[in-house]
């Protein structure tokens, strides 16, 4: 599962789900692999074409979990197997991991140092 956050990442992918709606703040599309985009469009000052803005993995999760958006949240796990509880569940097993690896590294240093300060001292 990943919340894509550039919609060239779309190419080449096949979409299970789109949710345009015309009152809808933003247009949610997912893939078959598990892949979620939300975007929407900033119109110009006269009506017409404007940019689109693609949300950051952040604002994308926040728009998904909002209450009113239950409707997306159970098509994306119907159609595209986006579970929001498996999502986050994923991303803290990952900064679990990172966070333990970057703690191992840190004690390695410091016994490096360690080891290198007590040579110079007590030689």
């Amino acid at each position: 599962m990943k919340i894509l956050t550039n919609y060239e990442d779309l190419i080449g992918k096949t979409v299970s789900f789109v949710h345009a709606a015309q009152f809808a703040k933003a247009i949610t599309i997912a893939t078959t692999s598990n892949e979620v985009i939300v975007m929407d469009r900033e119109i110009d000052e006269y009506g017409e074409e404007g940019n689109i803005r693609v949300y950051s993995e952040h604002k994308a999760l926040e728009y998904i979990k909002k209450e009113d958006n239950r409707y997306i949240r159970n098509s994306l796990s119907e159609y595209a197997g986006f579970d929001i509880e498996e999502y986050n569940k994923q991303k803290k097993e990952e900064e679990d991991r990172k966070r333990a690896e970057w703690q191992y590294k840190q004690e390695k240093r410091e016994r490096e140092e360690y080891e290198r300060l007590k040579q110079k001292f007590n030689s």
